[in-house]
């Protein structure tokens, strides 16, 4: 008897929550169905606002104006705000409608302190009207803050829904994409909290890795900027080294003109101090050669270049015509020879790439390489662009003393000809 007026009683309550629920939320119920309304309202308002004025006031050659396509992106970007709010005012409801219905379900009643007060009925009524009054207000706000929140949603998916038109036939199809963006607004509002906090996870989530990524981008930055004052640096003292070597082997072109000048003025009289000062000068010659020889090495030890190459292929050359004997002569052809063919594999530098290709045959020839040799050497001239400078280059060679000194000299300046012939053929 006891349990069955208890389950009365707890009916009852139900019954009279439920009744006084719908009483008080007669307003938001009108307010609810006075959104949708309003929301199909906004849709058919975009028809009507669609790019129709556009392409009757501001379209020439099927291209809108700047200022016109400016103008329709500021209407578009309003409709979204404020569809973003109206949704999320609609799911919020939603929500909460969601939710009162589920606590009526379950018989949920008052808080215990509104329960446990001996209040009169209009009290009662009004707390209880107060309180859920105060919750759907709750549920409105964090559903339209949900709302609100899509765009930043979106972004963080790669999703261009709501992205900005940029041209007229986007803007076209930018109204088909609103409704999409109002879809995920209701969705979003009517589950506002979870929607909320996982997106506020997401993105503190994307913040934390974004600044991993920036340190770490600053840090690759960083690095590189190290390693390109590195390279600066060593850029630097190559061409230092260089410009040495270059000064060296000026000041050797200076001191033997003045070397085969006094070589010439020997006679009878004059033989045995000419002979001193020519073995003094020899080996100033010397000594100006091997700081050339020494500049260039160190400039390839910074960077290799092919200038670098180039003067010390032009160095060792030099330092042959200084030794008498044809060991040390061929010694230092051969290195001269290697040096030259370094520079072929380097990164071209069409001067120093030129005057290697000069060398090259005429060191071969100093070497009495075999004409197979010559000739891939010969080809390589053959090969260059600018075939006027190869044809420049054919013909210095063919008069070139070193050419000449081949044994087979005849057969060398016949490849010559034949490969001049062929590059001024092609120049035409």
């Amino acid at each position: 008897m006891d349990v069955t007026i208890v389950a009365f009683r707890r009916s009852s309550m139900i019954h009279k929550n439920r009744h006084l629920f719908l009483a008080a939320h007669a307003r938001e119920w009108f307010i609810a169905l006075f959104s949708i309304v309003f929301v199909i309202l906004i849709f058919c308002s975009v028809k009507l606002i669609d790019p129709q004025n556009l392409s009757q006031n501001c379209v020439k050659n099927n291209e809108a104006s700047p200022v016109c396509l400016g103008q329709h992106i500021d209407q578009n970007n309003a409709k979204l705000v404020l569809i973003a709010i109206l949704a999320g005012f609609c799911g919020g409801i939603g929500n909460y409608l969601r939710h009162r219905q589920a606590q009526l379900e379950e018989g949920s009643e008052l808080p215990i302190k509104a329960k446990s007060a001996n209040l009169g009925e209009e009290i009662y009524e009004e707390i209880y009207q107060a309180h859920y009054k105060i919750e759907a207000f709750s549920f409105i706000s964090l559903g339209i803050i949900a709302s609100l929140m899509v765009p930043l949603f979106l972004h963080m998916i790669g999703s261009d829904i709501v992205k900005a038109p940029d041209d007229l036939k986007s803007l076209h199809s930018f109204n088909g994409s609103i409704l999409v963006f109002t879809g995920f607004c209701l969705v979003a509002a009517l589950s506002s909290k979870r929607f909320i906090s996982e997106v506020a996870e997401k993105a503190l989530a994307k913040a934390k890795q974004t600044n991993k990524d920036l340190d770490k981008l600053k840090e690759q930055l960083d690095n590189r900027n190290q390693e390109f004052e590195v390279y600066q640096r060593e850029i630097a003292y190559a061409n230092s080294y260089a410009n040495n070597c270059r000064a060296d082997l000026y000041e050797y072109g200076n001191l033997k003109a003045a070397y085969d000048e006094l070589e010439n003025s020997i006679n009878e009289d004059n033989k045995v101090e000419v002979e001193k000062r020519l073995l003094s000068q020899k080996n100033q010659l010397k000594k100006v050669l091997t700081n050339a020889i020494s500049s260039a090495k160190q400039s390839l030890e910074h960077k290799q270049t092919a200038r670098a190459s180039g003067l010390l292929a032009n160095a060792y050359r030099r330092f042959a015509d200084c030794h008498s004997d044809s060991t040390s002569r061929n010694k230092y052809i051969a290195l001269a020879i290697e040096s030259c063919k370094s520079v072929l594999m380097l990164p071209e530098d069409a001067e120093a790439y030129e005057n290697c290709l000069y060398n090259l045959v005429c060191y071969l020839c100093i070497s009495n390489k075999e004409l197979q040799d010559i000739q891939d050497a010969i080809d390589r001239i053959v090969k260059l662009n600018d075939k006027s400078v190869a044809a420049g280059l054919f013909s210095e060679l063919m008069a070139d003393e070193d050419v000449h000194s081949h044994s087979k000299k005849e057969e060398v300046l016949k490849l010559l000809q034949l490969a001049f012939n062929k590059v001024q053929k092609a120049n035409l």
